[in-house]
């Protein structure tokens, strides 16, 4: 059984409709832009906002069905909610902050308070108010208080975004760790595509209220269906293109400049289309008669990328390869030459559509941060 969303919802002028479902002991990430929606769906579910249409269920128990008039409040929903900026009672506990939605003050409930405390790795700091703790702790906390009271399905809205690096890497351990012993489906919300990519096994992509795409991780990110959801999940180069040959299955493109030889059904000579490339699938080598020129350079310290200009004037990201940043040092040269790593193109015709991929799966099965 499973969490099931199917729910239209607006808010001002804003309308969001959804639809997805998520599995016992597996995490759904909504992933998109601030405004896209994402909140408000995690409000809607946990009975926070209510739908204007739809159907919520978790394992076949309805929450809320607009036809049949069917709307629990949120205390009857059995939702763990974590929050973004952590909700705690700033006059509690460590321990009376986890205990606040368990029910009962026996044994049985302090027995539970001390399970979580232990799972989360709080051991020390039950005595303490949140004012005493750090940013991850309190976030632990945060999530003893959603688990304490066995809910059926968690809601996390953008847990590491407010804390350090250290923090967040500790943290993501933890929510692995607790994804493995919590039976209960998970509904994740990021604007982070690593954060999304690592904690989920599924993945909603949300823009303007709407979904673009959804399925499994490794498919959303190898495969998507149009440039704008390609765009959100770290296709930083979006280039102009035209189909220059098709020849016994192979199309030829020139992407401003840049060629490329895919399998594709259906594409003319001719045709225009959009070429994507993650900085990591373009190749840059200095050239004085290259295809390309520099226009700046972001250095992130274990990562080099390099903005370029192409012949039509669109902008390439290129990320540098180890080898390449050793060879260029810190003079970086003006003229470049660009090819595109086989098995990593993506093209959409002029109306959107994925028209093919050089490979169903990036070389690298992580996302671009």
């Amino acid at each position: 059984m499973a969490l099931e969303v199917q729910a239209r919802t607006s808010a001002g002028d804003f309308q969001l409709s959804v639809a997805f479902s998520v599995e016992r002991g597996s995490t759904t990430a909504i992933l998109g832009p601030s405004g896209s929606g994402k909140t408000l769906t995690l409000r809607s579910i946990a009975g926070l906002a209510t739908p204007t249409a739809g159907l919520i269920s978790i394992d076949g128990r309805t929450l809320f069905d607009s036809s049949q008039g069917i709307n629990l409040p949120p205390r009857n929903r059995r939702s763990g909610f974590v929050f973004q900026d952590y909700a705690l009672f700033p006059h509690l506990t460590v321990t009376a902050n986890i205990g606040y939605g368990v029910s009962g003050s026996g044994e049985a409930s302090r027995e539970r308070i001390r399970e979580v405390v232990t799972l989360l790795n709080l051991t020390g700091l039950e005595s303490r108010r949140p004012a005493q703790l750090s940013g991850g702790q309190r976030q632990r906390v945060a999530l003893g208080r959603a688990l304490a009271p066995d809910p059926a399905f968690l809601l996390l809205d953008e847990p590491l975004s407010a804390l350090d690096a250290p923090a967040r890497a500790l943290l993501t351990e933890h929510l692995l760790e607790l994804e493995a012993r919590v039976n209960a489906p998970t509904v994740l919300v990021t604007h982070d595509l690593t954060e999304a990519y690592v904690l989920a096994q599924h993945l909603v992509v949300l823009d303007g209220g709407t979904v673009l795409q959804s399925g499994p991780k490794s498919e959303v990110f190898g495969r998507p269906v149009s440039p704008r959801t390609g765009e959100l999940l770290g296709v930083r180069n979006l280039l102009p293109g035209v189909v220059t040959s098709v020849d016994d299955g192979v199309t030829t493109i020139d992407a401003s400049g840049i060629a490329l030889r895919v399998r594709a059904q259906g594409l003319s000579p001719g045709e225009h289309v959009t070429v994507g490339a993650r900085p990591r699938d373009l190749v840059g080598v200095p050239a004085s008669d290259g295809n390309a020129l520099l226009t700046r350079e972001i250095d992130a310290g274990v990562r080099r990328t390099i903005v370029l200009e192409l012949r039509d004037g669109s902008k390439a990201y290129v990320e540098l390869t180890q080898e390449t940043a050793r060879k260029v040092g810190r003079s970086v040269p003006a003229q470049w030459r660009l090819s595109l790593i086989a098995g990593s193109g993506l093209v959409w015709r002029a109306t959107g559509e994925l028209a093919a991929w050089d490979a169903a799966v990036p070389k690298q099965d992580e996302p671009d941060c």
